[in-house]
Formats: structure tokens, C-alpha cells, sequence
């Protein structure tokens, strides 16, 4: 059984839903009143013609939302201080946000009851609900089907590519230590050169970053510190002059992809 549940009153909504045989609970309380369930918030307007497709997809996952509006990212929206925790767990704020007031739920799976909770918790100051910055933290709790689903669907938005490059060294004829830099595998990548941050390296050296990118999990243990990326097409165009960078510290892996931070060398 399937059912929105608004939080206000709203007689042509209710009007509506009773129209089409859909069941209706206003509660002050967001909550899974039925097996699949519409969370409907206030100014919202219901897509009626689209509730069948969307009710269908909680077959196979625990939530489910429309895009807020195509081409525009986490990085367009909130306040600086919103973006920076959204990007300290996605670790890349170039991403699609949601329709916050338009959730669709199971009532067979705890994940959305922990996602109501953590999402409510992180807009309890005020924040803006379209970053969603509660639904982040709940994605290890829904199926492994629905994020495998995710990490396709933001490998979509990995618009460049790059060629891993690694390291090696050996010793010439006077027992000099030779560094030899050797191309190997080519990704789909996200690039991101909004740079000027600065790190600490083990000596406590500054380092000024110039970037970051974003590659699929499957570079996991293969792209390591001590290489390098160079970046050869952006948004689909080859570069006349690729952009070769340093990796500075670990790669960190997140829900999305592999995170690594860059140091231009060319």
C-alpha cells in the first residue's frame, strides 16, 4: 500500500489523492505511514502523473527523490559554511541536489527512518534543505544495489578524463637513483581546480593545493601518493597541453568515488 503523508493541511492536494484512490496523512511528524510513502513538504507540488515511476523504484530501493534542478549542483546553493561540511563527507560539492520535499520511502527498511533522523538533525539550525547534507551520511545504510545505482549515475558526471601515470626508480651506471614516470590506465575523471588550499605535509611543509579530482572506486589501491594524473580531455575536449599534477597525501576513497589532492607539476 502506498500514501503520501503532508505536513499541513492542504484540501486539494487531499482533493486530489482521493481522486486517484491515493491514501493521505497530515501529521506534524514526518513519518512512514505506509509501505511506500511520499513525503510531501509544505509548497511542494506533487508531479501526480510521475507518483506510479516513483513508487516503482522503491521496489528495488529504500529512498528515492527527484532532482531539485537539472544543472544545478551543491556547489550553486547554502550558505559557505553549509558547502564546506557537505564537501568534507562527499568530498566533491560538483554533484546534482535533490528535491528535499519530495521523498519517497519504504517502510520495510530502518535506512529511512535513519535518514529522516540524520537529515532532520543537520537542518535543525536552519540549513539549507537542499543540500541534504543528512541524506550523505545515510547512504551507507540503504541497499548496495541503490549505491551501486548512485556511483553510475555520478560516474555520468566525471566530464574529463585523465591518464594515471607511476613512478619507478633505479639506479644508473654510477649508482645514481633514476626516476622514471610510466603511463598506465586512462579514467573517466572529475577535475576541479578551484585551488589555494593549503595543507601540511608529515614535515609540517606548507603546500599550496591546486586542485582536486574526483575518479571512479575501481582506482582504489591502484592510484597511489606517489603518483601522478595527467589530465588530457576536459568536458570531453582534448587538451592541446595537458595538465600533469602531483598527488598530494592518500587518496580517500567516499560514497561517490576516489578523492585525491593535487599539486600542478605541468
Amino acid at each position: 500500500m502506498n500514501g503520501l503523508v503532508i505536513g499541513y493541511a492542504n484540501e486539494a492536494i487531499r482533493s486530489e489523492a482521493k481522486r486517484r484512490g491515493i491514501r493521505v496523512v497530515t501529521t506534524d511528524e514526518p513519518v512512514i505511514a505506509f509501505d511506500q510513502t511520499l513525503l510531501v513538504g509544505p509548497g511542494a507540488d506533487v508531479p501526480w502523473d510521475l507518483l506510479d515511476a516513483g513508487f516503482h523504484f522503491l521496489e528495488r530501493w529504500d529512498a528515492a527523490a527527484p532532482l531539485w534542478r537539472y544543472g544545478i549542483l551543491a556547489a550553486h546553493i547554502g550558505a559557505p559554511a553549509e558547502r564546506d561540511r557537505t564537501e568534507t563527507l562527499t568530498l566533491d560539492l560538483r554533484v546534482p541536489v535533490y528535491a528535499a520535499d519530495l521523498l519517497l520511502l519504504v517502510r520495510r527498511s530502518s535506512s529511512g527512518l535513519a535518514l529522516i533522523e540524520s537529515w532532520q538533525q543537520e537542518c535543525a539550525d536552519g540549513a539549507d534543505q537542499r543540500l541534504a547534507f543528512g541524506q550523505w551520511r545515510c547512504w551507507m545504510s540503504l541497499t548496495s544495489s541503490t549505491l551501486a545505482h548512485l556511483r553510475d549515475t555520478y560516474g555520468d558526471w566525471m566530464r574529463d578524463t585523465c591518464v594515471h601515470v607511476t613512478r619507478s626508480t633505479s639506479q644508473d651506471s654510477y649508482g645514481q637513483p633514476v626516476e622514471t614516470w610510466s603511463d598506465a590506465l586512462t579514467y573517466a575523471c572529475g577535475l576541479d581546480l578551484r585551488g589555494g588550499r593549503e595543507v601540511r605535509q608529515a614535515a609540517q611543509t606548507p603546500i599550496i593545493l591546486d586542485g582536486r579530482v574526483r575518479l571512479p572506486l575501481a582506482a582504489l589501491g591502484v592510484v597511489l601518493a606517489t603518483h601522478r594524473i595527467r589530465v588530457t580531455k576536459r568536458y570531453g575536449d582534448t587538451l592541446s597541453s595537458p595538465l600533469t599534477f602531483e598527488i598530494e597525501g592518500e587518496p580517500r576513497p567516499g560514497p561517490l568515488g576516489l578523492v585525491c589532492d593535487l599539486r600542478r607539476v605541468s
